[in-house]
């Protein structure tokens, strides 16, 4: 959100450089997402690779994650 409301500002003295602050906006917030999604796609997949799995008397499999 705190994102959000900074580019809202940033993008809002663009409006004299004849660009279209709205389009501006979403095309900043979508590339804002994006990489969002990539960084919480690469913390899963580090979160995964460094997790312990053991096997428990009974044959359970538990997993530990850091």
């Amino acid at each position: 959100v705190d994102y959000l409301q900074q580019l809202s500002m940033a993008i809002g003295g663009q409006s004299a450089s004849q660009k279209n602050p709205i389009v501006e906006y979403y095309q900043e917030a979508y590339a804002g997402f994006e990489a969002m999604k990539e960084q919480i796609h690469a913390d899963m997949v580090r979160n995964l690779l460094m997790g312990l799995v053991e096997v428990t008397p009974k044959g359970e499999i538990v997993t530990h994650f850091p």
